[in-house]
């Protein structure tokens, strides 16, 4: 049996509409994954600002008492600003980044003496987003510095901060 010129070839392949439900649960597939990368990310900037002002908080313990004078940590909009009390010293500036935030708990500036004690202070850490927020508290009596995630995970000290 010959077949008629009119007749088309079967050829593998995939029809129109089959190309366009994939493109649909391709489509859909991302916009429900998009949101979840994009907090992990923020996640992620909000714990590198929490580690770097706990380490720059005892950077300035340590500054006050190896210079024997008070250092004063102040925050100034989007700035932490270390400063020593006679103006001799290293000042530190900390630049945030975009979408992370940190607010005082109480006054915005803490001191550090130079016998290892401080003003104490609380601050918090946490994203424009509503996402993940740390915590981090100086100790009136010892200076030391406390970093943790504000979900209730166990302080942890010396700046370093829980996964």
């Amino acid at each position: 049996m010959r077949s008629s010129r009119f007749e088309r070839p079967v050829t593998g392949g995939f029809t129109l509409i089959e190309l366009l439900l994939v493109l649909v649960i391709f489509s859909l597939s991302i916009g429900l994954v998009a949101p979840h990368v994009s907090s992990g990310i923020d996640g992620v900037s909000i714990k590198a600002s929490a580690k770097k002002m706990a380490t720059a908080l005892n950077s300035a313990r340590v500054q006050s008492a190896r210079d024997r004078q008070n250092y004063y940590v102040r925050l100034i909009e989007k700035e932490v600003l270390i400063e020593p009390s006679r103006g001799e010293g290293r000042r530190i500036r900390l630049s945030l980044p975009e979408g992370v935030k940190i607010e005082p708990v109480g006054g915005a500036v803490v001191a550090f003496y130079p016998g290892g004690g401080s003003s104490g202070g609380t601050f918090e850490v946490k994203g424009t987003g509503g996402h993940a927020s740390y915590i981090i508290m100086v100790e009136p009596s010892t200076g030391a510095v406390k970093a943790y995630a504000s979900n209730g995970k166990k302080p942890e000290r010396d700046g370093r901060t829980g996964s």
